[in-house]
């Protein structure tokens, strides 16, 4: 007997049973062509599958009924939940998985529960591939309370108080919301997108006393739901996701009577992999513990080490291997000599070869890396197999069963798929993939059968595409992969327009100080009142900052762009360096802000266009250490631990470090330290 069944028999009520449905498709392409091979919600997240945070999110809320509705591969998804159900520790929950082809949305899902008439009281909606620790319990209740004082209260939507430019946040999420203040009724609803302009119907405030425009929320993308939930989905065959649902009832609330109130929580955690993008915030926040206590060490059987590393059964790591920060590892991987990985996963079974970079990436289980290689904000899917010397730039996703290599080096924002029963079907261009790949570049365009949320969706971009063209016309804001952040003036730069504006601003700021000699307190205000103003963040600041101090020769007047070396930095840049230190040592203080400008005055040199970059690196660094605003120890593992800048190349930044000159400062370090350590010995 389940326990359902035996609850009702010692005779439980029925409303006392807590229940949930998980919608375990997205309808979306996002994460394709992965996707087509697994479900998204059995994709792994810090080595566990994502419909497992879920469903132990549910379970730990006290959750006693799930119904699971799936459409893609939902064999493996059905075979996942009786697995899970066998070997789940303190599983008290009943789960039933409801599988159809037919199902196209999550409309399509509700009107088959209606059908099945299976719900008996509220329930939870949630979607499969969501993480938290929310508590559900008290967000019920208050589900209940507005039902209470509302009889046509049909939903409770829970938002997570989160400010603008939160690490959490999605571009395609961003929403604004208006909401009665005394009761918390949600007035209007409506997502930013593509839209330069928001219309709120001024009935809103005319027949309300008091009312909250929020845009300081974050979108859950949970739901407590009311038994009228299902049947108003099978009334209305446009519902197809929950903002039509919302619209729908928003829209029509004085003919229907129904209502929908917002639910807002200051702690916890809870967020949805719905994007490329969300897949690296919410793995990150997994390895930095921000998801307690659905964290690695708690469920997986590993052991947790100092700054944030975990590692299961079976590792095997050379003396020289270094594992910097933020790395999980699965059991029986390998790795060789000097190699260097920080801020990543890595799965079971996983051979990693000599004098290996990885940097921000996902490698799943079973893949095989060869010696020299160089893996930089990716996603490297199971059984992938790279040959020596590859180079996976930003952006990429490689697919099941790719080869690639020897000897190359993938662009960037590059998809690549492999599959047999399709090879026939598909050219292998071995000047993408190697003389030894196997795979193609994936490519599919939406048509008419996409839905209209993978039509209209507001993307942010993983990575940088080198044939995106910047249309001002547009309102089009990228998100880069990476945490670091380039400015530059072309055309196709992708800095959103906040941080452009702010850069402008500062830039003009440093441009007036230096020409009318405005002291750096001053400075520093204007910069704070535009980094407020335009909610910047401080490791953006760091790096906008520094970067226009370094621009500022080629900002002034009769500026000769044919002058030597030397004399751009002693005549043009030095004496402006000397104006601002001040100013620089307001902003660079902690070791995180010393990184910060390393990487803007090494991004800054690569891409400036003056012939003189490696110069400007050395003296700047030398100048910055000889007033103590670098610290040699910074610099010198700057030097020794190259770290992969989305902008660069990763073989131009190795170029770098191996000029003369930089060399010379980097063993005048050595000696110096060297130095220090006798005399304090002594």
């Amino acid at each position: 007997m389940s326990k359902k069944s035996s609850s009702v028999a010692m005779g439980v009520k029925q409303e006392d049973i807590t229940q949930a449905v998980i919608i375990a498709d997205s309808f979306t392409s996002r994460f394709k062509p992965i996707t087509n091979f697994k479900p998204k919600v059995l994709l792994p997240l810090v080595n566990r599958p994502l419909l497992e945070y879920t469903l132990e999110f549910l379970n730990n809320a006290g959750i006693d009924e799930t119904f699971i509705f799936s459409c893609s591969h939902w064999q493996q998804i059905k075979h996942f939940v009786a697995d899970w159900q066998t070997k789940a520790l303190n599983n008290s929950m009943t789960i039933s998985v409801f599988a159809s082809e037919s199902f196209q949305s999550m409309g399509d899902a509700l009107r088959e529960l209606d059908a099945k008439a299976v719900i008996k009281s509220d329930f939870i909606l949630i979607n499969g591939d969501s993480i938290g620790t929310l508590p559900l319990k008290e967000i019920r209740a208050q589900h209940k309370a507005n039902r209470l004082k509302d009889k046509g209260c049909v939903m409770t939507t829970v938002f997570r108080r989160a400010k603008p430019n939160h690490r959490i946040r999605s571009l395609e999420d961003e929403f604004v919301a208006v909401v009665d203040s005394e009761t918390n009724k949600i007035l209007h609803f409506e997502r930013i997108l593509n839209n330069k302009r928001l219309r709120i119907p001024l009935s809103k405030f005319q027949e309300n006393q008091s009312v909250d425009i929020h845009h300081d929320l974050q979108d859950t993308h949970i739901s407590i739901c009311s038994i009228n939930v299902p049947p108003l989905f099978t009334d209305n065959f446009d519902y197809e996701t929950r903002d039509h649902f919302i619209d729908g009832i928003l829209v029509h609330e004085e003919l229907l009577g129904n209502s929908i109130y917002a639910h807002t929580v200051d702690t916890g955690y809870c967020a949805r992999v719905n994007n490329v993008c969300n897949y690296d915030r919410i793995s990150k926040d997994v390895l930095q513990r921000f998801t307690h206590p659905m964290v690695p060490d708690m469920q997986n059987m590993c052991t947790y080490q100092r700054h944030n590393i975990y590692k299961k059964s079976g590792v095997h790591l050379e003396v020289d291997t270094t594992i910097k920060e933020n790395v999980a590892i699965g059991e029986n991987s390998s790795f060789g000599n000097k190699t260097y990985i920080t801020d990543s996963t890595i799965g079971s079974k996983c051979k990693i070869g000599n004098n290996v970079r990885i940097d921000n990436s996902y490698i799943w289980d079973n893949v095989t890396i060869e010696d020299n290689c160089v893996i930089n904000h990716c996603i490297i899917a199971d059984n992938v197999y790279l040959k020596p010397n590859v180079t996976v730039n930003a952006g990429s996703l490689i697919s099941y069963n790719v080869v690639l290599g020897p000897n190359i080096n993938l662009k960037k924002c590059s998809y690549i798929t492999y599959d047999p029963d399709d090879e026939s079907d598909n050219i292998i261009d071995k000047s993408i993939v190697g003389n030894e790949g196997r795979g193609w570049i994936y490519k599919e365009d939406i048509d008419d059968d996409d839905s209209e949320e993978e039509k209209d969706i507001f993307q942010e971009i993983w990575g940088e595409s080198e044939d995106e063209n910047d249309d001002e016309d547009k309102y089009t804001t990228s998100t880069i992969f990476s945490d670091n952040f380039s400015y530059d003036e072309r055309e196709d730069s992708p800095i959103g327009d906040d941080l452009k504006v702010f850069y402008d601003e500062v830039s003009d700021s440093l441009q007036r100080g230096i020409k009318e000699k405005v002291i750096c307190e001053n400075l520093i205000l204007e910069i704070n009142s535009s980094k407020h103003a335009y909610n910047v963040p401080m490791k953006d600041l760091n790096i906008l900052v520094m970067k226009a101090i370094l621009d500022l020769p080629n900002c002034a007047e009769n500026t000769d762009n044919a002058i030597n070396a030397n004399a751009y930095f002693d005549d043009q840049l030095k004496p402006c360096l000397v104006h601002l230190l001040p100013l620089i040592k307001n902003y660079i203080k902690s070791q995180d802000s010393q990184n910060d400008c390393i990487d803007a005055i090494e991004e800054y040199c690569l891409l400036s266009d003056q012939g003189i970059n490696v110069s400007i690196l050395a003296k700047t660094l030398h100048y910055l250490y000889f007033e103590d605003v670098l610290k040699e120890d910074t610099i010198l593992e700057w030097h020794k631990n190259a770290k992969p800048l989305a902008e660069l190349s990763f073989a131009d930044q190795e170029n770098l470090r191996k000029q003369k000159i930089v060399l010379g400062l980097i063993k005048w370090l050595e000696e110096a330290e060297e130095e220090s350590s006798t005399d304090d010995e002594d």
